[in-house]
């Protein structure tokens, strides 16, 4: 202060002070603005020094130079910038205040660019869960009755079954020739829709009959083929070691065979102590004849005759020996097979560990079947007849 006096007069030296106090101003963020671009208004203390009372009275209205030169301010045209008393040229103490424009400070755009993305992104997540709750609600609801079951036959997406008429005709005490009693044949009408102009749909004829017991249409293959199809499934079994699962498919496929060689080849081969089969299969093997009503009986006979070596082959495999004789007999229902599995108990004399308690269980399950069909059969066969007149009027 006492230097900007030195040889110069007081008002002078104000305007030398006033010039020195803002040609670079410092904003808080550390930039520096140049004096150009602001437009200095005066402050109170200029104004009392300039008016025409002179410079004296200017002095006594201020009170104490010092003092009061601290409350000098410089208003720009966006901002004020303030300091303390007796602090005029201190810069890191200036305030900021603005007047009009729009400012931010760059924690606030941070926070709220922040805020921004997690609202958009809790926005997708919402929209997408609500999407997905929606689509699942739909599949449940074009899906109920399903049972999980699988396709006998596969259509096309551009093909759509609207309605089927099932027209069955069972065989009672006379079946036609190739036919056996208490079975079933029918026929189906199905009308279709298609989604693009089509001359013609064709189906397989495989699929014209209904069959108990058919699973693909491998199996209609192996049931209604001759020795060359059960034959190349037999060696496509044998090719697919790589593929586990559809090797039971194809073995699944064999067992739907009626024919007594093909049921012979497949349980000769299942007894062999270099066989083919796994484990696993020989007991697929042995239960998917006895769910095949027209094999079941074939598979019975080949037991009955070779019970000796199947237990040979089997005594040190409980698992497998179990299997066999708890199915062998499961869906025979007469009294030749019951007197026939009672001989086979006299004669093999299991323990319990080669299958004893199983045996009983199949004569006792053997015998329920025979009971039944001597006193609920003809009331059965009395009400198919009724329900075929009347279905097919």
């Amino acid at each position: 202060m006492h230097r900007v006096l030195r040889g110069r007069s007081v008002p002078g030296a104000i305007r030398e002070l006033v010039e020195r106090s803002y040609p670079l101003v410092t904003l808080p963020d550390g930039e520096y603005r140049k004096k150009g671009r602001y437009s200095a208004r005066r402050s109170r203390g200029q104004r009392l020094l300039s008016r025409r009372g002179g410079f004296k009275d200017g002095l006594r209205k201020l009170g104490r130079i010092p003092g009061d030169w601290g409350r000098a301010a410089m208003d720009t045209t966006g901002s004020r910038y303030s300091s303390p008393s007796g602090t005029l040229f201190v810069e890191d103490n200036l305030t900021f205040k603005r007047k009009g424009g729009c400012f931010v400070a760059k924690s606030s755009a941070m926070l709220a660019l922040l805020a921004v993305v997690v609202l958009l992104v809790a926005t997708a997540l919402i929209t997408r869960h609500l999407t997905k709750q929606q689509y699942e609600k739909e599949n449940i609801d074009a899906n109920e009755g399903y049972t999980g079951a699988k396709p006998l036959a596969r259509l096309t997406t551009d093909v759509i079954p609207l309605h089927y008429k099932l027209m069955l005709e069972p065989y009672l005490d006379h079946a036609p020739e190739g036919k056996q009693s208490f079975q079933m044949t029918g026929r189906v009408k199905i009308i279709l829709k298609t989604k693009k102009p089509v001359s013609s749909i064709e189906i397989h004829e495989a699929m014209d009959g209904i069959d108990y017991g058919m699973r693909t249409a491998f199996c209609v293959g192996v049931r209604h083929g001759d020795k060359s199809e059960a034959e190349f499934m037999f060696h496509t079994y044998v090719n697919l070691t790589s593929k586990p699962l559809e090797q039971s498919e194809i073995l699944k496929a064999l067992t739907c065979s009626t024919k007594p060689w093909v049921i012979k080849m497949l349980l000769t081969e299942s007894i062999k102590n270099n066989s083919i089969f796994k484990t696993e299969d020989v007991k697929i093997l042995w239960s998917s004849f006895s769910e095949n009503f027209a094999a079941a009986e074939a598979a019975f006979e080949f037991f009955e005759g070779n019970w000796k070596n199947i237990l040979a082959r089997y005594m040190n495999n409980p698992d497998v020996m179990k299997t066999i004789i708890s199915k062998v007999s499961s869906s025979l229902s007469s009294e030749h097979h019951l007197r026939k599995l009672v001989e086979l108990r006299d004669n093999m004399k299991l323990d319990d560990r080669s299958g004893k308690w199983q045996l009983e269980k199949a004569i006792e399950n053997l015998q329920f079947n025979a009971d039944w069909r001597v006193t609920q059969m003809p009331s059965v066969i009395s009400w198919l007849r009724w329900f075929n007149n009347d279905f097919n009027q």
